[in-house]
């Protein structure tokens, strides 16, 4: 998957759509965040370091975008930061349209540290994704519309190394996904499970 099959699975005009972006702040999410802002939305986006965020938010300003974007570093998987997240979304953005699920990317210096801590890793990343997606979900349900994206971007190098612990996570994902589906099957809330 890149960005322009996510974008056709999007609605076309997206001016005003208040857009939450987990793992936005590099790589393919940055690219997703400065791309979804150019086109009018209105971001939410989470990273995992104040560096990378400082970077996103400086491009950001860059397009005259940041009075639209809020920015943050937190994880998902934390119940006080879902906290704020969810007192942001609802206070200040009043609700969410399309959440963006891109923090499952894994970096090759977390594969240099080994077996355990990649698997406490990857828990805490599948729990964060899971919570945020329920969340997200709720308030949704509670509007009656939006989009669930789900993506799934291990990275090569995470495959190559733990090819065992690829497929179980890559069955997590869409076993999750499918079970989200057939709670919100009649909200007219879309989830889709994609790869980048």
């Amino acid at each position: 998957m890149n960005i322009n099959s996510l974008l056709v699975n999007l609605p076309e005009d997206l001016s005003g759509k208040k857009i939450l972006i987990a793992g936005g702040t590099r790589g393919i999410g940055r690219e997703i965040t400065l791309t979804l802002a150019d086109k009018g939305a209105k971001i939410i986006v989470l990273g995992d370091y104040q560096a990378d965020l400082d970077q996103t938010m400086a491009e950001l300003r860059a397009k005259g975008k940041e009075s639209d974007c809020y920015g943050m570093v937190a994880d998902p998987a934390d119940p006080m930061d879902i906290n704020i997240i969810l007192t942001v979304i609802d206070r200040q953005f009043r609700g969410v349209d399309i959440l963006i699920n891109n923090n499952m990317f894994v970096f090759p210096h977390y594969i240099s540290e080994g077996d355990k801590h990649v698997k406490s890793m990857l828990y805490s990343k599948l729990q964060g994704q899971f919570q945020c997606s329920k969340e997200i979900a709720e308030r949704m349900h509670r509007k009656g519309s939006g989009y669930i994206f789900n993506i799934n971007t291990l990275g090569k190098e995470f495959h190559e190394t733990y090819k065992d612990l690829y497929e179980t996570a890559r069955k997590s994902f869409k076993s999750f996904n499918s079970q989200l589906r057939k709670e919100v099957n009649d909200k007219n809330i879309k989830i889709r499970l994609s790869s980048i």
